[in-house]
């Protein structure tokens, strides 16, 4: 029956097509067909861009993308790098452009329809404040089950100076300060290369209220800040190459997954530590120790914690002793 649905969609679309070729104007005879049909056709499509490039959005795809319940897009979907190679800034901000423009009009529809899984993952530049709002007047029209955003720098991080954190931290900043909304409802966070303040990252934790997967990549509050975390929700959490001296998980009633990977070094003190994080927790520990690194002994470094699965990668070997903690 599905067979014999998308083959009719098929020819539906191709009759409309030779049509309009022979320049016969159509009034929207899209809108007029099956809504199980129409959804054969956007089945046909490979990736969501292309509904978004074909018309962005014609007259007579306006009626389909209103029956999506899954957007999940890319600006890397627009990216057309030569050969394999990285995409240059041109090409990043160009496909930014166009993912902005995508965002914008798919969520432009009017549908009432539950949007069980919104997922998008762009770059940090001005034009993405149109994503957030566009987002936020979506989720307050809309119910949004399950929303995740990744946010990444414009340049690769491994050439972000501090000057550019903070720029890319005022930038992220805006946008929270201005859509709450949209932070309120996000289930997924990743961020990268951005530079914020102790309170601003307190705030986000306390707006973010229905947050259960949190990335941070090459992220802090200053050079040897403090990160202290409580959050009702947080079920994972992943912390990369940010320059934190030391995270403290102080209040995390649900969380399981925890990374933590390459961490600034200190002779005298952990880079962690457990306060309440009473949920049996899935640990994985990367990082490659120098001398100027604590040796760590594990049945104090974990203190108060329960471990159900410790995975260790120090190159160092600085390791003091492994021990199960149940």
């Amino acid at each position: 029956m599905a067979e014999l649905l998308r083959q009719e969609a098929v020819e539906k679309v191709a009759e409309i097509e030779a049509q309009d070729s022979e320049g016969v104007h159509q009034e929207d005879r899209l809108s007029e067909l099956p809504d199980d049909i129409l959804m054969c056709i956007l089945d046909r499509l490979a990736v969501l861009r292309d509904v978004a490039r074909t018309s962005v959005l014609s007259k007579r795809w306006r009626h389909v993308v209103g029956l999506l319940t899954e957007i999940t897009l890319s600006a890397a979907d627009f990216e057309s790098p030569v050969n394999g190679s990285k995409p240059t800034f041109d090409v990043v901000v160009q496909s930014n452009m166009d993912m902005v423009k995508a965002v914008t009009s798919i969520l432009a529809h009017t549908s009432r329809r539950t949007i069980e899984l919104l997922s998008l993952r762009f770059y940090l530049r001005d034009e993405s404040i149109d994503i957030f709002r566009s987002v936020d007047h979506t989720m307050q029209n809309r119910e949004v089950v399950k929303a995740s955003f990744a946010v990444f720098p414009e340049m690769r991080d491994m050439v972000c100076t501090d000057d550019d954190m903070v720029i890319y931290g005022r930038r992220f900043l805006s946008f929270f300060y201005n859509y709450p909304r949209v932070f309120g409802g996000l289930k997924f966070l990743y961020i990268s290369c951005v530079r914020l303040g102790k309170f601003d990252i307190a705030n986000i934790f306390s707006t973010s209220i229905e947050l259960e997967y949190l990335c941070l990549n090459n992220c802090d509050c200053g050079i040897r800040s403090l990160l202290q975390i409580e959050h009702p929700q947080l079920m994972g959490l992943k912390i990369i190459c940010c320059a934190f001296e030391k995270v403290e998980l102080n209040w995390l009633p649900k969380l399981q997954l925890w990374t933590y990977d390459s961490w600034m070094n200190s002779e005298d003190r952990y880079p962690l530590s457990f306060g309440y994080v009473p949920q049996p927790c899935n640990l994985r520990l990367i990082n490659t120790g120098t001398t100027l690194h604590k040796t760590i002994k594990l049945s104090d470094f974990l203190d108060n914690a329960i471990i159900r699965q410790l995975n260790l990668d120090f190159q160092s070997g600085s390791v003091g002793d492994l021990k199960t903690r149940k």
